[in-house]
C-alpha cells in the first residue's frame, strides 16, 4: 500500500478524491472502501465528494482533481470494517455484538452491587459514561498487555481493572446471551486478513486509508494487516504543519504502512521519526 502525506483540510479531501479516481481506473462501479477515523469524517467526505464543491479547486500542483463518482464507494471506520470481516465467524459462534446499551446496563449493575471506590458517585451519569469509555479502552488491549497493566498498576488503576473484570464476568455469566467485544471482533478480522495474505489473495475492494486515526493498539494492528491484504491501496495522512503533532501522526502511519512514504511537499519539510 502506498503512503502519502498532504495538508489537512481541503487538500486532504482532494487527495482522497484523486485516490478514488485512480482506484476506479475508469470503471465507475469498481469497489472502493475508504477507511476513516470517525463516522462524522466519513459523512463529511461523502457529502463533499458527492457534490460539485471540489470541481473548481486545485491541489498543491495547481491541477484540478479528477471527476470521480462515489458509486460503490463505502466509507467505514476501522471497527465497522472489522465487523464486516468478522461477522460470519462470530455469528457461527452464537455471540452477539456488545452494544453500548448492553454495556451500560452491565456497568450500572456492577455499580449497584460492587461499586468499590466508585460508590460515592455511582448514581452520577458521568461515572457511568467514564466507566464505559474505560471499559472500551482496556478491553481493546491484547491479553498480555492487560496482564502487564494489572501487574504494574497503581491502587487506583487496580480498582478500575477490578471493576472492569466484574463487568466482564457479569456479561459472561449474569446474562442469558453471549457477547463479543471490540477486541474479539478485531482479532477475528485480523485472523481472516492474515489468512488472505498467506494465501496470496488480495482484497476484493481497493482500500483507501485516511489518517491519522484515534483508535487504540488493536485497531492499529488490524489496519496494518488490512494494508498488507491490499497492496494496491492508498494511505493518505493529513498533516497540520506542527512538528510535534505531525511526528506522532507519521509514526502511526509508519507503524501501519511501513516506510513507503511518497514525497509530498509537506512531508519533505517535516523530519520523519526514526524507528527504534
Amino acid at each position: 500500500m502506498e503512503l502519502g502525506y498532504t495538508s489537512a483540510g481541503r487538500a486532504a479531501t482532494i487527495a482522497v478524491k484523486r485516490a478514488i479516481a485512480n482506484a476506479k481506473a475508469g470503471d465507475p462501479m469498481a469497489a472502493v472502501r475508504v477507511i476513516v477515523a470517525s463516522n462524522f469524517q466519513g459523512l463529511s467526505l461523502r457529502r463533499l465528494l458527492g457534490s460539485h464543491e471540489l470541481n473548481a479547486s486545485t491541489d498543491g500542483d495547481g491541477e484540478a482533481p479528477p471527476v470521480a463518482g462515489i458509486a460503490n464507494v463505502q466509507f467505514s471506520t476501522p471497527f465497522q470494517f472489522a465487523s464486516l470481516l468478522a461477522a460470519p465467524a462470530l455469528a457461527g459462534s452464537g455471540q452477539r455484538p456488545l452494544t453500548t446499551a448492553v454495556l451500560a446496563a452491565a456497568v450500572r449493575h456492577v455499580l449497584a452491587t460492587q461499586p468499590g471506590r466508585f460508590g460515592a458517585v455511582a448514581e452520577h451519569v458521568a461515572t457511568e459514561s467514564a466507566l464505559i469509555r474505560a471499559y472500551g479502552e482496556v478491553t481493546e488491549l491484547p491479553p498480555e498487555r492487560r496482564a502487564a497493566l494489572a501487574s504494574s498498576a497503581t491502587p487506583r488503576t487496580q480498582e478500575l481493572l477490578t471493576f472492569i473484570t466484574a463487568v466482564d464476568e457479569h456479561l459472561h455469566t449474569g446474562t442469558s446471551e453471549r457477547y463479543h467485544d471490540e477486541y474479539t471482533v478485531l482479532s477475528e478480522a485480523t485472523a481472516l486478513l492474515d489468512y488472505l495474505v498467506e494465501s496470496g489473495t488480495e482484497s476484493a475492494e481497493t482500500l483507501i486509508f485516511v489518517g491519522p486515526f484515534t483508535q487504540g493498539l488493536a485497531t492499529i494492528e488490524f489496519l496494518r494487516d488490512a494494508a498488507r491484504a491490499c497492496p494496491s491501496g492508498k494511505a493518505i495522512w493529513a498533516l497540520t504543519g506542527d512538528h510535534d503533532v505531525d511526528a506522532a501522526a507519521q509514526a502511526q502511519a509508519h507503524a501501519i504502512i511501513g516506510d513507503r512514504a511518497s514525497g509530498a511537499t509537506l512531508a519533505e519539510r517535516i523530519a520523519l521519526p526514526q524507528p527504534n
